[in-house]
């Protein structure tokens, strides 16, 4: 009763917690594997902007935004983790009778002057206290692989 779902949502990044919750990652150089803090390079406050791409100018601000330096001739040792979710690994939540989609529906010429001959209906919809949470842990496993082709 397995079933394998592929999805383009998984990590691949290099990034990890350790035993004692600090965020590291794991570099790849000509000296072999290594891993760097991931407070290491976070200077001032100017650094938590991330710059948009197409401008290069600061877009984003990102609080405590972590910012690594991995030293020179160094780059990130990418890793596929493969999420597998047993029996109770995900349940859903929510309150009691707002676990469902609402639906609203607005009458033909409910836009008022731009539309003059009741030729437009609006549909919308609400969802209200949806989540999902696990009741086993122990039903989540994490394995990490790395491809071949994933570091050259």
């Amino acid at each position: 009763d397995m079933s394998f779902i592929e999805t383009m949502a998984a990590p691949v990044s290099g990034e990890f917690y350790d035993a004692d919750g600090n965020l590291k990652m794991r570099v790849m150089g000509s000296s072999g594997l290594s891993t760097v803090a991931a407070t290491t390079g976070h200077v001032s406050a100017d650094s938590n902007y991330v710059n948009d791409p197409t401008t290069g100018l600061p877009a984003s601000y990102i609080p405590d935004r972590k910012v690594w330096n991995l030293g020179a001739g160094n780059s990130e040792f990418k890793m596929h983790h493969i999420l597998i979710l047993g029996k109770e690994a995900l349940v859903r939540t929510g309150l009691a009778g707002e676990d469902s989609a609402k639906m609203y529906v607005k009458a033909l010429g409910s836009s008022g002057v731009l539309d003059p001959i009741d030729q437009r209906q609006s549909i919308g919809f609400k969802i209200n206290s949806v989540g999902f949470g696990s009741t086993r842990p122990e039903a989540v496993w994490d394995y990490v692989c790395v491809p071949s082709m994933a570091n050259i």
